[in-house]
Parts: C-alpha cells; sequence; structure tokens
C-alpha cells in the first residue's frame, strides 16, 4: 500500500474509531428498540387493515420523536462554534484555555453517542425490515432498508466532516 494511502486511511481510522467504539457499546440495546419498532408497526398495521384498530400505531406513539435529527443538528452546531471559538481564542490571546478544550470534548463525545443511536436504532428497524420483506415479498422492506441506509450514510458522512474539520483545527491550536 502506497505510503499516501496508508496514511488516509489511518487518519479515517482515527476519525471513526470513537463511533465505532460506541456502536459496540449501543448496537444490542438502540438495535433491538429498532427491531422492536418494527415488530409494533408492522402488528399494527395487519391489525388496522382487519380494522381492528384506529389512529396512530402504539409503535409510533411509543418512539415518537426516538430518532429525531434535532438533538445531532443541535450538538454539532455546538461542536462546530466552540471549536471556532477555541480556535480564535488560542490565534488572537495565545491562550490554551483547557475548560474550553474539555467542553470541546464533552461536546464531540455527546455528538458520537447521538450519532451511534440513530445508527444503530435505524439498524434494528432495517433488520426488521428485511426479514418482513423476506416473509411477505409485496411489503416496502426494501425501500425502508435503502432509506435506512441513505440515512446511515449521510449521518456517517457528517461526522467525518465535522470530527475532521475539529481534529485539524485543534490540531492548528498545539
Amino acid at each position: 500500500m502506497a505510503p499516501e494511502i496508508k496514511k488516509k486511511v489511518l487518519y479515517v481510522i482515527d476519525i471513526f474509531n470513537p463511533l465505532i467504539k460506541e456502536l459496540q457499546k449501543d448496537f444490542i440495546f438502540f438495535g433491538s428498540c429498532g427491531f422492536f419498532t418494527g415488530i409494533l408497526a408492522i402488528g399494527y398495521d395487519h391489525f388496522k387493515a382487519g380494522e381492528f384498530v384506529q389512529g396512530n400505531s402504539f409503535a409510533e406513539r411509543l418512539f415518537d420523536g426516538f430518532v429525531s435529527p434535532t438533538p445531532f443538528v443541535l450538538v454539532l452546531h455546538g461542536l462546530v462554534v466552540f471549536t471556532i471559538i477555541d480556535f480564535l481564542i488560542y490565534k488572537i490571546l495565545k491562550v490554551n484555555w483547557q475548560c474550553l478544550n474539555n467542553t470541546i470534548e464533552h461536546i464531540k463525545l455527546r455528538l458520537i453517542q447521538i450519532a451511534s443511536t440513530f445508527i444503530t436504532y435505524t439498524i434494528g428497524l432495517a433488520v426488521m425490515a428485511f426479514l418482513y420483506h423476506l416473509i411477505d415479498a409485496n411489503s416496502e422492506g426494501w425501500e425502508l432498508v435503502v432509506i435506512i441506509l441513505i440515512f446511515n450514510l449521510f449521518i456517517i458522512s457528517i461526522l467525518f466532516i465535522i470530527l475532521s474539520f475539529e481534529k485539524k483545527i485543534r490540531k492548528g491550536n498545539s
């Protein structure tokens, strides 16, 4: 492997290492939540078809807002703003403010945790959708799996961009 490619691969691994650790911790619980939501949604659809129930499904009410992008976006903006403030304080005042550095590390960890929750929950939901599609070929399970893959790739891409930005800016403060 060429040294330049190896360097880039190691950089990407370094960026995603904390996310991989969080995914390992979150997968069983949040993946199960997604899988369970899928079971409840499928069950509700079958009961609704038989006109046994009306209104929103139990799964929808139970997990409403569970995978909301609002916390992710809020924490993402916080990380960008605090990283820029840290950079400016260092460049203008030549001060490395430890309290701000600790805050940035905490925000970065929280962003990774939120992303991990999204990813593991939606993977559990995708597994249920895939299994249901195998049982009922007329279901829209494949469509949901594709949407979830696109959503997770989007979350991972945004996370990579922001964490790369934070790493490059903070490296300039060293």
